[in-house]
């Protein structure tokens, strides 16, 4: 069983190698990872509205998936849908915010539910981030709102 050394960081130097060595950048990797293609994707309600009025996001997903209209298939359907919410649009700006010390504001007018179609998608979850300011750690994190 390998050891992995916090301090030395031997596993971060074998994975720049094992990059490098198939001719990427570890940079680029991280850039494209953190990068979300929104382009002319179809949206079918915003993160707002949804947040407004659950019963959207319900009758979207009997629509798109019949079975979940059995109690476990349900909880899978919606865990799904949380869990891509929260690892393809929040976590590549928690890890922005922690690599560059900002990143632009989450709003949830701007986040999508696209159709299934587009299943092909990494995320039926698209961010559309047009220009809005960085925002530093604090600014991002506000406990006030």
């Amino acid at each position: 069983m390998a050891v992995t050394e916090v301090c030395g960081d031997p596993w971060l130097a074998s994975y720049r190698h094992l990059l490098t060595g198939h001719g990427l950048s570890p940079q680029n990797t991280l850039n494209s990872a953190l990068a979300q293609d929104a382009g002319q994707r179809p949206a079918l309600f915003s993160l707002a509205q949804v947040l407004a009025k659950p019963e959207l996001l319900e009758n979207q997903l009997l629509e798109d998936y019949p079975d979940a209209c059995r109690p476990r298939m349900h909880k899978a359907r919606v865990s799904v849908l949380h869990q891509s919410l929260a690892l393809q649009v929040i976590a590549p700006r928690v890890l922005q915010l922690f690599r560059d010390g900002v990143c632009a504001p989450l709003n949830p007018d701007r986040i999508f539910l696209c159709p299934l179609e587009l299943a092909d998608a990494p995320s039926r979850w698209v961010n559309l981030n047009d220009g809005q300011t960085p925002l530093a750690p604090g600014a991002f994190i506000d406990l006030n709102q």
